[in-house]
């Protein structure tokens, strides 16, 4: 480690620091009387009850660490036990992005995109919790969706916005089957939505694709059910802001210009 620094920072100064024994940590062992140097708990559950424990017996200005060799499963149960015992805490380590619900459905737009707009991704992405899609000021119903489900996969439909458009326009026409005109709303919101998309999928600037995608999320982005705790994760999976923030901050700072789309049909 030392030779890579000295390759990478050639004429460094060095300091050497001696250790202290002033303020060390402390390592909280076992007082049942056993003599083991570690604890037993049943399950991760508990093992965090058993700090938050130890916790009150403290006085509040005493700050505590507690380190996993195995942070992941111990965050999911952090949210829920500090809280509800009312211990304030934070954590160096974060959920996996996939983990949180708002990337699923980020995931479901690039998707949609990346296929050419093709039958599933579609059906996918109006039926997200996350997003918001609406037919002439209304809210898409999910038996309109299941109709567009049947009469694309009846049409054989595997993708082309155009296409998604005459079929929409086609099944409004009087006339048709009621399976069909049941689907029409739906078929409007995914061809408006394709729309919406289709910069992506042609050549221009980083920053103009990513303004696009920014674009569209801001204006389908669901609305919360319930107002959620704030300082939560929970409240950064209902609400975008956290991801739309970072993102816009790289538009503002990105000088790469790509002619490239970010996916080929």
């Amino acid at each position: 480690m030392r030779e890579r620094l000295s390759e990478l920072l050639p004429g460094v100064d060095e300091t050497h620091v001696g250790s202290s024994d002033a303020g060390g940590l402390r390592l909280v062992t076992p007082a049942d009387g056993s003599g083991h140097r570690h604890h037993t708990w049943r399950d991760r559950e508990e093992e965090l009850l058993s700090v938050v424990r130890q916790v009150k017996r403290r006085p509040p200005t005493e700050r505590t660490a507690v380190v996993f060799q195995r942070p992941l499963p111990y965050l999911y149960l952090a949210g829920q036990i500090f809280p509800s015992a009312g211990v304030p805490y934070e954590t160096r380590d974060t959920l996996p992005l996939a983990a949180e619900p708002f990337a699923a459905a980020l995931d479901l737009v690039l998707s949609f995109v990346a296929s050419g707009y093709a039958r599933q991704p579609a059906i996918e992405l109006l039926r997200s919790p996350h997003l918001r899609f609406e037919h002439e000021g209304r809210a898409l119903e999910p038996g309109t969706v299941s109709a567009l489900d049947r009469a694309l996969f009846e049409t054989r439909y595997v993708g082309d916005r155009a296409h998604l458009h005459r079929l929409g326009v086609d099944w409004g026409a009087v006339g048709k089957p009621r399976r069909e005109t049941a689907a029409v709303p739906a078929a409007l919101a995914a061809a408006a939505a394709a729309d919406e998309l289709d910069e992506l999928a042609r050549s221009g600037s980083s920053t103009g694709l990513l303004a696009c995608l920014l674009r569209f999320l801001g204006v389908h982005r669901a609305r919360p059910r319930r107002p959620t705790p704030r300082r939560t994760r929970a409240r950064h999976a209902d609400e975008p802001r956290w991801w739309a923030s970072s993102a816009t901050s790289v538009t503002r700072t990105s000088v790469t210009t790509t002619r490239s789309p970010i996916f080929r049909g």
